[in-house]
C-alpha cells in the first residue's frame, strides 16, 4: 500500500479517525521518518521520540491534508517541523547545561588527541563527521535529495523554502563535504 492514491485515502481515513489506517500508514512509513529523523539526530531514543510526535501529529491533523503535494511530502513536512521542534529543545538544554557547567571545560583540557582519533577512522565515519559539522540546513538539504531521495521541487515543499535555495544549499553543501572529506583523507 504504497501508492500516492491508497496513501492519500489512508490520510483521509485518518481525518475520520480511523484506527487501522492509521495503523497502515505507521507501518508503511515509520521506518522512512526514522531514517530521515536520525539522520540529522543520530540517536535512536530521540529519533524513535520524533517519530511518535509526528506521527501523533498526522492523527491530529489528517484532515489539513489537501492533497496539493505528494503524501510522503506532506508527512516529511510534519516531521521536519517536529525535528525542528526536537533540535531547539536540546539546542536549549545543551545551552543551559554548558553554564551549569561553567569554567570546568577549561580545567579538562582539550581533546585534540580524541578528535584525531575519530578521524584516523574510516573514510566511512569521515564522511559522517563532515555530515556532522554541516549546518543543519546543508545537512538537511542533502539528507533529503540524495539520501531520502526527493526531488529539488519536494525537498522545497518539505522545508517551505523555494527551489533555488535548496539547489544553493546543495552546492554549498556538497563543497564542503568535498573539502571536509579531503582534509580528512590528508589526515589518514
Amino acid at each position: 500500500m504504497t501508492t500516492r492514491e491508497s496513501i492519500a485515502d489512508l490520510i483521509q481515513k485518518i481525518a475520520l479517525q480511523d484506527q487501522d489506517a492509521f495503523q497502515s500508514l505507521y507501518t508503511a512509513f515509520s521506518r522512512r521518518i526514522f531514517s530521515f529523523v536520525k539522520n540529522h539526530l543520530h540517536c535512536d531514543e530521540m529519533a524513535k521520540e520524533v517519530v511518535v510526535d509526528t506521527m501523533l501529529a498526522v492523527w491530529r491533523s489528517a484532515g489539513t491534508f489537501g492533497g496539493r503535494s505528494k503524501p510522503e511530502v506532506w508527512l516529511l513536512g510534519i516531521a521536519h517541523n517536529k525535528l525542528l521542534d526536537r533540535l531547539d529543545k536540546e539546542r536549549r538544554h545543551q545551552a543551559d547545561y554548558l553554564e551549569d557547567l561553567g569554567d570546568w571545560q577549561s580545567l579538562l583540557g582539550s581533546c585534540d588527541d580524541c578528535e584525531q582519533e575519530r578521524m584516523r577512522q574510516d573514510l566511512g565515519e569521515g564522511v559522517r563527521l563532515c555530515m556532522d559539522k554541516l549546518g543543519i540546513q546543508h545537512r538537511e538539504s542533502l539528507t533529503l535529495v540524495y539520501f531520502d531521495q526527493l526531488t529539488v521541487a519536494q525537498a522545497s515543499e518539505v522545508t517551505g523554502v523555494p527551489e533555488g535555495t535548496i539547489k544553493t544549499r546543495l552546492f554549498h553543501a556538497k563543497q564542503k563535504l568535498k573539502n571536509c572529506v579531503n582534509k580528512l583523507k590528508g589526515l589518514l
